[in-house]
């Protein structure tokens, strides 16, 4: 289904798109709110923005920012690829993702680069890549665009202890700052 299907089925069941600021300030009980948010700060997000003018529709994009920095293509995308060349399946590349989940950004990172090769990480078009910070700085300009932290390496926060968890975020916030002039 289309994006275009979804907010118009929304839309015409009465519901009302939020930006983030909106649902801080705090919202009317009795209406019904949708926030569109995307995750991870896929290039591709910027190839919604003609249908969110059109509709006048708030997204919130979270964004990985070791993965914008680098321009690296993230460590799933890159299993789901040299996986799906080797024969798997969804279900044996599911479970290997859900097992990769269980470690660590740089024990994930490692084994990659052992199992594929040194270039693993590097994007193969527009369709598998993060926003460059040039990027991302543009789009996070938007007036309907809000940007939000989604940690500096995407770990699972609550697979990590306290220390790891507020290095991320905080690395994510500091990094943001330093490419968009703001923290979210």
């Amino acid at each position: 289904m289309g994006f275009r299907k979804i907010f118009e089925y929304f839309l015409a069941a009465g519901y009302i798109f939020v930006a983030a600021d909106k649902i801080v300030e705090g919202l009317t009980p009795k209406e019904r709110y949708i926030h569109i948010t995307f995750d991870d700060g896929y290039y591709n997000n910027i190839k919604i923005l003609p249908l969110l003018e059109e509709y006048q529709i708030p997204a919130q994009v979270f964004v990985v920012t070791s993965n914008t920095l680098l321009n690296h293509r993230y460590w799933w995308d890159v299993l789901y690829e040299h996986m799906g060349m080797a024969g798997k399946n969804w279900n044996e590349i599911a479970r290997k993702i859900e097992l990769l989940k269980r470690w660590d950004h740089q024990r994930i990172t490692k084994h990659l680069v052992d199992l594929i090769g040194v270039n693993v990480f590097a994007p193969n078009s527009d369709a598998d890549r993060p926003l460059m910070p040039d990027e991302l700085r543009t789009f996070a300009q938007h007036p309907l665009i809000s940007i939000g932290n989604h940690t500096r390496d995407h770990v699972i926060l609550s697979r990590v202890d306290r220390k790891i968890a507020m290095e991320q975020v905080n690395g994510a916030q500091g990094d943001l700052n330093s490419i968009i002039g703001y923290e979210p």
